[in-house]
């Protein structure tokens, strides 16, 4: 059986993200996954360019932070998105997950600028945030001896969508140390549906993650499909920080 061991926290991952759509630039991420066996705090930037830029002007500051469970799930705290999309700037996601009856409950705080109803409770019981499921995923690599046909799901909600992410090991080890990694982003509520049949906005959504099994199981690739169209984020070199997490960092 796989022991793991509790130490001390490390510095954190950072790391700089080149995103390629349908292979034309199309974006920049920085990202710091500043994570233990306890606690994590995890922040993403994104900004587009290329025609992205030109039809979305889309900016984003992502954070997540909370605690592990003893089998590695995540207990999220708290979820904040800083985003200006289009004409919507100075937009902001902020989650607070308080205590309540069967558990933790996603709450909107005062700062939250949504205006869609909230979904009821017991869509929004016993969730994580996003960030918190990609930190729940490398805990759970760090954590278990994964094996190629491993299965598991988790409870999705970002504020406005609740979701399920079935994740997939496709493939681990091998001379080349990668650890491959399904996800399907399955709808359960707060979707809208579309007329159009072949692009439901209900539809599950594959997406392949790719890790290096470094010990810290640093993300590498990132491939899922837009409006047709193939996004590949690809990571390009560490950073020392995150303010100094830039193109000229190379």
């Amino acid at each position: 059986m796989l022991l793991f061991v509790a130490h001390a926290r490390a510095a954190p991952l950072v790391a700089y993200y080149d995103a390629t759509w349908a292979s034309l630039p199309a974006g920049h991420l920085a990202a710091s996954f500043d994570d233990d066996n306890r606690a994590y705090r995890d922040t993403l930037q994104m900004d587009t360019v290329g025609l992205p830029q030109l039809l979305l002007h889309f900016h984003a500051r992502v954070e997540s932070a909370g605690t592990f469970a003893a089998d590695g799930g995540a207990r999220p705290e708290h979820y904040a998105v800083d985003y200006d999309l289009r004409k919507y700037r100075n937009q902001r996601v902020s989650v607070a997950y308080v205590a309540g009856d069967g558990g933790l409950v996603a709450e909107r705080t005062p700062q939250d600028t949504n205006r869609k109803p909230p979904l009821p409770e017991s869509y929004r019981r016993n969730v994580i945030d996003p960030l918190a499921a990609f930190a729940a995923l490398r805990q759970h690599l760090l954590r278990h001896d994964a094996k190629a046909g491993d299965h598991f799901i988790m409870s999705v909600f970002d504020d406005v969508r609740r979701f399920n992410v079935a994740v997939t090991i496709r493939s681990t080890g091998g001379t080349s140390k990668l650890v491959r990694v399904h996800l399907d982003l399955m709808a359960v509520a707060g979707f809208r549906r579309k007329d159009d049949r072949y692009a439901p906005e209900e539809a599950p959504r594959p997406i392949d993650v790719t890790f290096r099994d470094d010990g810290m199981m640093t993300p590498i690739q990132l491939d899922v499909v837009v409006a047709w169209l193939p996004l590949v984020v690809r990571f390009d070199h560490p950073c020392p920080d995150l303010a100094h997490c830039t193109a000229q960092g190379k």
